[in-house]
């Protein structure tokens, strides 16, 4: 904790030690404190001292986790450290933005800094290991009230439950909802904002937020990898860090998949994350049963799969190649029609396939490196039957982002058409269970938004 004292002096004397500069701002000549690291202040007063507390997060120089920072200035008067809140607040409100930081004037009015609606939180306590409300407490409520980010805690009794507070939360009530949970949540608020009636203001209003506390958190996980604010160990803190740093005219803009089957095509499905078949469905539904132990639970049924021997599934996978020739698409033909003759087909032995609209599958799966989240593509990864050895390898690579030898294949698309070919098995849609059989899917660029704003910077060069 810094310190630094001073005299109210003409009751301007606080403001004027207030400095501001493109990189961050500092007080009578303290230490820089850097924009991309701060997320609050607050103006304290007791009977004789005033002060103003700045909360940071730096990044640690070794490790890179962001860990906090409480930095305090004494200032003589009570007035004059409410002078520099204020402008600070409305300094950190306009960084990234074209407009940069508001002018610091002794008599200088300052915009409303205030944020505008609380968001609602939706905590699903069951997520992951069954923790959710324990992390969401000792690590995210902090970085809230750091950042005075008001909001409305909802603890979720079932899916019903989430889908009724999605779909009938009006859209003027609230700035956004915040999903802390795993993936499968997020696919249900997803669905539920596009099943409103009124769901193209819905989903044009409500943006979205993640903060993780599932197993997979692959939604999470390549948002933050995106930003560059992935840590693996300190995941949840990260993505509260980059919830209360958005802002709310640079919001994220985040691709969703138009899923159809032969029984769905006139409602169908929406995804986030991915449709896998094969392999991966397998592991990630039939570990289920085995959520207690969290992440966890993945590697465990792959070793086990791997040991016992791998299942081959044979398939018909049909895809639009993502070139710039083909154009977006809003429709595909119906499932006894035959794909177009511009797609490319393959028949023929997978170990597993899965359509991709995220960088990562898991945590610690991270196979796509190119992901852009708004750029309209699939990413359809491919496992072809190999050598035990050669699958290890290049499972291991892939998980890593890195695609060695010709087992392992990631195809960009833009529009797919899946159809198993042997019978039995599990299809997962965001990591929860679809029917089994036939299925296709196109893009919806950046159809929704999330509450978190590019990549970091600090206020533009030239803005004072």
């Amino acid at each position: 904790m810094a310190s630094v004292d001073s005299s109210s002096g003409d009751g301007n004397n606080g403001l004027a030690k207030l400095s501001l500069s493109t990189a961050g701002f500092s007080y009578a000549g303290s230490e820089l404190i850097r924009w991309s690291d701060t997320i609050g202040c607050h103006c304290e007063r007791s009977r004789s001292v005033c002060s103003l507390t700045v909360f940071a997060y730096p990044r640690h120089r070794r490790s890179g986790k962001r860990e906090r920072r409480v930095i305090r200035w004494q200032i003589g008067g009570f007035q004059d450290a409410k002078e520099c809140q204020l402008h600070l607040l409305a300094a950190l409100k306009s960084v990234g933005n074209s407009a940069g930081a508001p002018p610091v004037e002794p008599d200088g009015a300052c915009p409303s800094v205030t944020w505008p609606k609380p968001c609602l939180i939706l905590l699903n306590p069951r997520s992951g290991s069954g923790k959710a409300y324990d992390l969401f407490l000792r690590h995210v409520n902090p970085i809230l009230a750091d950042a005075d980010f008001p909001y409305q805690l909802v603890v979720t009794r079932s899916l019903d439950h989430v889908r009724e507070l999605s779909t009938s939360v009006p859209i003027d009530s609230v700035s956004g909802i915040v999903i802390v949970s795993g993936d499968g949540l997020v696919y249900e608020v997803v669905n539920s904002l596009l099943n409103r009636p009124d769901a193209e203001a819905a989903v044009r209003s409500i943006p979205i937020g993640v903060v993780p506390a599932g197993s997979g958190n692959a939604v999470v996980s390549s948002l933050l990898n995106y930003l560059g604010e992935f840590h693996p160990d300190n995941l949840i803190q990260h993505a509260a860090l980059s919830l209360v740093k958005h802002r709310p005219d640079s919001l994220i803009n985040l691709d969703v998949g138009v899923i159809q089957t032969p029984t769905n095509t006139d409602r169908p499905l929406h995804c986030v994350l991915s449709v896998t078949w094969g392999l991966i469905a397998d592991v990630d539904a039939e570990s289920e049963r085995f959520r207690i132990l969290g992440g966890a639970r993945f590697g465990l049924l792959l070793t086990k799969k791997c040991l016992a021997g791998i299942k081959r599934y044979r398939g018909r996978l049909s895809y639009l190649p993502a070139d710039p020739a083909n154009q977006l698409i809003d429709s595909l033909p119906n499932f006894d029609q035959p794909v177009p003759t511009s797609w490319t087909v393959l028949e023929r032995d997978f170990y597993t396939i899965g359509a991709l609209l995220m960088s990562h599958l898991a945590e610690d799966f991270f196979p796509v490196t190119d992901w852009q989240p708004d750029d309209g593509l699939w990413r359809l990864f491919c496992v072809y039957p190999c050598s035990r050895s050669q699958f290890l390898r290049g499972f291991t690579g892939a998980a890593k982002g890195r695609l060695e030898g010709d087992s392992i294949e990631v195809i960009r698309a833009r529009a797919f058409r899946l159809e198993p070919l042997t019978p039995g098995g599990h299809m997962m849609i965001d990591g929860e269970p679809m029917s089994y059989g036939p299925v296709q899917g196109w893009v919806m660029p950046g159809k929704v938004r999330v509450l978190m704003s590019g990549k970091c910077q600090d206020m533009p060069a030239g803005d004072k």
